[in-house]
């Protein structure tokens, strides 16, 4: 695995509970955001599917206790479930609506706010 193939996991993972936590927030302030098939918003829910299947991976390698993935796709959620366990110990089973500590998250956002600058050729590597 290539430093960037991990590195664009770890920002993946810190994203979605960045994510997550932010929409918890959220719902304990506004209206619950509503679920859209994945169709209707121009994404597969086949592929949408992996992202399920990766976060099992991470638990099966015993990389993670749990995770709470959302999905949006153009402007619409997806995808938002809770798989794993917050705590190992207590077997405390992960919702959707649990708070995270998170720490240490400026550089995976800012990574991703620069790739996202890139990719938009609104950044230059000669800048």
């Amino acid at each position: 695995m290539t430093c960037a193939m991990l590195a664009s996991r770890f920002i993946f993972l810190g994203l979605a509970l960045v994510l997550s936590a932010s929409i918890s927030a959220t719902a304990q302030s506004a209206p619950s955001l509503s679920l859209t098939k994945p169709e209707s918003a121009g994404m597969s829910s086949v592929r949408l599917q992996r992202v399920g299947t990766w976060v099992d991976r991470l638990q099966a390698e015993g990389k993670i206790s749990g995770a709470v993935t959302a999905v949006f796709c153009r402007g619409q959620l997806v995808r938002y479930e809770a798989q794993g366990y917050g705590d190992l110990e207590s077997r405390h089973a992960l919702r959707p609506d649990d708070l995270f500590a998170i720490t240490s998250m400026t550089k995976p956002i800012t990574t991703v706010g620069v790739l996202m600058l890139l990719e938009e050729q609104r950044l230059l590597l000669s800048d």
